[in-house]
Parts: structure tokens; C-alpha cells; sequence
């Protein structure tokens, strides 16, 4: 179980709800900020004012005390098929995270699972993953 927390206003349309090893980050689906569409189970494609949001998250995140306790703890590297279903019917996850600018929208890859509908997108980060999504955030 994870504490919820409340989303700053630069988070736009974003929420997360921090854990020990991770992050749950929320989004919801509207006319007022856009629309997520998932490519596939590592990959979506979202406005590119977006950016700004997901950085602020990070922000949030990392703000955290989960966070700082994780950092302390010196954790061990995850294995990346934590991500795989259970029967290892998937591709493999990427290993690294990327951003492409394709003009209005980014598309956004990298190690998560991503479930996106009309109304809602959510997703588990690990703490590990945060530094190297903040950033490829930075240098799209």
C-alpha cells in the first residue's frame, strides 16, 4: 500500500501514489489536457506539454521521503522481466527510456507497463527508472 498524494498544479493532469520500490503515475484522459493512447504495453503517445507535467511529478516524487529512504537503502538493480507476464509471452522491455517529438506529441518508452483507456492511464515506475525518464524528459 502506497500514500496517494496531492497533485501540484504543474502536474496538469497528472497524480501519483508513492511506494517503497515505486511509483504509481496516473493520468486521466480529457479534453482539458489531451489524451494518452498506449502503442503497445512500453510505449504511449501523449501531448508534448505534457513534459513539463511528468517533470513536476518527478519532482513530487523524488521529494518524497519513500524516495530518500529507497536512495539510502543502496538498492540492488531490478530485473527488467519483473515487467514480463507471468508465461513470458511478451517482448522483452526496453532497457532505456526514450522521448520522440513527433510535432504536438511525444511518444514515451521505456520500462513500465502501461494501461491506457478512453478514460484513464496508470502505470508502476521503479524508483530505479526515475533519473534516467527525468532525463530523457529533459533533453527532448
Amino acid at each position: 500500500m502506497g500514500t496517494i498524494q496531492q497533485p501540484t498544479p504543474e502536474m496538469g493532469p497528472y497524480s501519483t501514489e508513492v511506494r517503497r520500490e515505486s511509483f504509481y503515475l496516473n493520468r486521466a484522459n480529457n479534453d482539458a489536457h489531451g489524451v494518452v493512447h498506449r502503442v503497445n504495453r512500453y510505449a504511449v503517445t501523449l501531448p508534448s506539454a505534457d513534459r513539463a507535467a511528468l517533470l513536476a511529478t518527478l519532482a513530487q516524487v523524488t521529494g518524497h521521503r519513500a524516495w530518500k529512504e529507497w536512495q539510502k537503502s543502496n538498492p540492488a538493480p531490478l530485473d527488467p522481466e519483473w515487467l514480463l507476464p507471468p508465461d513470458g509471452s511478451a517482448p522483452t522491455p526496453p532497457g532505456e527510456w526514450t522521448v520522440e517529438r513527433d510535432n504536438d506529441t511525444i511518444t514515451l518508452r521505456g520500462p513500465w507497463l502501461v494501461h491506457a483507456d478512453h478514460e484513464y492511464m496508470n502505470t508502476e515506475i521503479a524508483y530505479e527508472s526515475v533519473t534516467a525518464l527525468r532525463a530523457a524528459l529533459e533533453h527532448q
